[in-house]
């Protein structure tokens, strides 16, 4: 036995060397996320991406014996997305093994032409939920993942290539040969980088990121707002954003499908249509604060929640999920996606006490330099030390025609 182990372990370098090989030689086409660039199989079809979170999408033919396409899709998270630990543990969330728990994901650190690249790869039955934030989640038995994380000062990098497992096995020398290629190139930037500092007057911001539901906050340098705020009777300190009124007249702004609006004589009450969209408030991001509104729902899995310092002003519903936190709305979901969670990075502490369905609930988000403090109707739920921008805008989102949520007291106290 001794004997065969060099054998073995030569047969499999060969066995590498011929896959990585056979990857570099097929027929190429350059693509770009950012400030990388890259070279990918010519067979892979480039698509348009499906959303302003993707720098680029597309679809890899099924291997013999498998139905349906694999895809690649890469997103940017300007500054960052949380360590590769956490990530890659993302992934394997995405998958449950023989045993219905999570499997371990096989990582390899690897080198593109002039940056470092962790390798990803996991497989099993893929059971991610299928849009952030849903409950619905997908059942795809033999499914497997390829992905690759690049981090660079400005952005951090996610390639993820699912599919069917021999489809995406077929693929690997392809994408083994796309991470060697990878390349920083010197005079690019990520995007948003080398554009004017964020929340300049005037200027129009490219999207970088995603959104999900709920309240958003997007970093950017603080600006005094253009129209006094009114203060709180009874809450020194705070701040309305909103109180009553068309929101629209007061500096808000609405993007994306569906709508936030006053509801019919509520004289204050915001009532959520349709989606996914989001209302923001675009006179001033903000830096530390206290953020309090009120909420109730319709029933206990409707969806919506608080997002928190994504860092651009918004082109697209999606752009605040990639660079911002989540602090999810949800009284009937599982712990990672219920009240008080911080989505795909905290599980909420405790559960929500929650008033029941039709009563007014208060959220409570305190955003110190990177401590997020969660509080539901008086109560610490949820804590969570991060590592984003510091500053944003605040809004308020609309996740689906089902989750009827409704809003009051839009108020902020800076510090």
């Amino acid at each position: 036995m001794p004997t065969r182990r060099p054998r073995l372990a030569a047969a499999a370098l060969t066995a590498a060397a011929v896959c990585f090989l056979a990857g570099a030689d097929q027929p190429t086409q350059p693509i770009r996320a950012g400030e990388l660039a890259m070279k990918v199989p010519a067979s892979w079809k480039k698509g348009r991406p499906t959303s302003s979170m993707r720098a680029a999408q597309l679809k890899i033919d099924p291997a013999k014996g498998d139905d349906d396409p694999a895809e690649l899709v890469i997103t940017v998270f300007a500054r960052g997305a949380g360590t590769v630990e956490a990530n890659v543990a993302r992934w394997e969330s995405q998958f449950a093994g023989a045993d219905g728990k999570a499997p371990k994901a096989e990582v390899v650190k690897k080198r593109g032409t002039n940056v470092d690249v962790t390798r990803v790869e996991v497989a099993g039955r893929y059971v991610a939920a299928v849009m952030p934030g849903s409950t619905e989640k997908n059942d795809r038995p033999n499914a497997r993942l390829l992905g690759a994380i690049v981090q660079t000062d400005a952005a951090g990098y996610f390639f993820k290539l699912i599919g069917p497992d021999a489809t995406v096995k077929s693929a690997a020398p392809g994408f083994d040969a796309m991470i060697a290629s990878i390349t920083k190139e010197g005079g690019a930037s990520a995007p948003a980088a080398a554009h004017p500092p964020l929340g300049t007057k005037g200027v129009s911001l490219p999207a970088t990121a995603h959104a999900l539901a709920g309240l958003v906050v997007a970093a950017g340098p603080a600006e005094k707002p253009v129209k006094p705020l009114e203060a709180v009777a009874d809450e020194p300190g705070f701040r309305y954003l909103y109180r009553k009124g068309d929101p629209l007249s007061q500096g808000w702004k609405q993007v994306g499908p569906g709508s936030v609006t006053e509801e019919s004589g509520s004289e204050g009450t915001l009532v959520t249509a349709g989606g996914m969209g989001m209302l923001w408030y675009a006179e001033s991001p903000f830096a530390d604060y206290t953020l309090r509104v009120d909420y109730k729902l319709s029933k206990p899995d409707n969806n919506s929640g608080v997002f928190v310092r994504f860092p651009d002003p918004p082109a697209d519903p999606w752009d605040a999920v990639k660079a911002g936190y989540e602090i999810q709305i949800c009284d009937g979901a599982d712990p990672e996606h219920r009240t008080g969670a911080i989505y795909s990075f905290k599980a909420a502490e405790k559960a929500p006490p929650a008033r029941p369905v039709g009563e007014w609930n208060t959220y409570e988000i305190r955003v110190k330099g990177q401590e997020y403090t969660i509080r539901l109707n008086g109560e610490e739920i949820n804590h969570y030390t991060g590592s984003r921008g510091k500053e944003g805008f605040v809004g308020l989102q609309n996740h689906d025609q089902s989750s009827i949520v409704r809003f009051r007291n839009v108020r902020i106290k800076t510090s």
